[in-house]
């Protein structure tokens, strides 16, 4: 049952100050930085709240179609998913990823590449058969692409460019290797133990093999399979290593300077802590996200869409 945001808000705000007696959380001393932390939070909760609620829903096959206005492409995952096609709903999820969405445009990049500017349906039979081949056609049709919608925040340094894009999704479908089956790549990145958070941590450092995909867009895509279902997957950690926003909002946090310099294996730690104490599902997610847009403005709440 879905908890109202003002009840936890203080189940948040008690479990914090709570925390505070043990690992001193400097940057919230303050009302005002403590009150939008706990909303950045509370927004964080609800993304993956969001994300769960449109896999379990009975969506309209509308939502699969990119040339009809119901298109949307986490509900288009979750569809195929549902409906027994795992490798159509790996190829969106990858799509979702490697586009983002944008705060203005929304999923119209998406939309326009996936429904091929209106006159086909780059499908995963089709790009993984050929893949050079769709690679070809994203950076050709980049300008009218562009017209149509532009990357997410998450991917506001990519291009449609051959040698961007185009790079990136031959590697992704070489990720996946010869036969194109997800599946059959995923049982290679299973852990020994079976436990969420190794299988999180192979998932994580395989795709180090696709192209242009660094850490955070390392960490979206592997945290939205397991959103999706597609993956028994949760966060064992938020990587600081190579991160820039989360290590500000951090530093802040732990230090109450974002500044602070701190070693990125201490916050990893402190986090680690954080997140056990607060018990909260893909709390590694929720945290890696909090920090992220918290520092932004961290006595002003902002909500940030994308």
């Amino acid at each position: 049952m879905r908890i109202k945001p003002a009840l936890l808000m203080n189940q948040l705000r008690d479990s914090l100050i709570d925390f505070d007696h043990t690992v001193p959380l400097l940057g919230l001393r303050k009302s005002a930085n403590m009150e939008c932390f706990l909303m950045q939070l509370v927004d964080s909760i609800r993304r993956i709240e969001y994300v769960e609620t449109l896999r379990d829903k009975q969506n309209s096959n509308n939502c699969i179609n990119p040339h009809l206005g119901g298109f949307n492409p986490i509900k288009a995952a979750a569809w195929h998913r549902s409906h027994g096609n795992y490798d159509e709903a790996c190829w969106i999820t990858f799509l979702i990823t490697q586009f983002s969405k944008n705060k203005f445009t929304g999923w119209k990049l998406v939309e326009a590449v996936y429904g091929s500017l209106g006159q086909g349906l780059w499908d995963w039979a089709t790009v993984s058969a050929n893949p050079g081949l769709f690679a070809d056609w994203v950076n050709l049709n980049q300008d009218n692409l562009k017209g149509r919608g532009n990357f997410g925040n998450h991917r506001k340094y990519e291009s449609l460019k051959r040698d961007k894009t185009g790079t990136t999704i031959e590697s992704y479908v070489a990720w996946i290797g010869p036969a194109a089956v997800h599946a059959q790549k995923f049982v290679t990145l299973e852990p020994a133990n079976d436990d969420t958070r190794e299988r999180f941590q192979s998932y994580y450092h395989s795709l180090n093999d696709v192209y242009r995909f660094g850490r955070t867009a390392k960490f979206d895509h592997v945290t939205m399979l397991g959103k999706l279902g597609l993956a028994n997957v949760e966060p064992d950690s938020v990587y600081m290593h190579g991160a820039s926003a989360p290590y500000t909002g951090a530093n802040l946090l732990f230090a109450g300077n974002e500044n602070a310099g701190m070693p990125r294996t201490t916050i990893e730690d402190q986090l680690a802590a954080l997140e056990a104490h607060l018990q909260l599902r893909f709390g590694m997610q929720i945290l890696e996200d909090a920090l992220c847009n918290w520092q932004k403005a961290p006595a002003n709440y902002q909500y940030f869409s994308g």
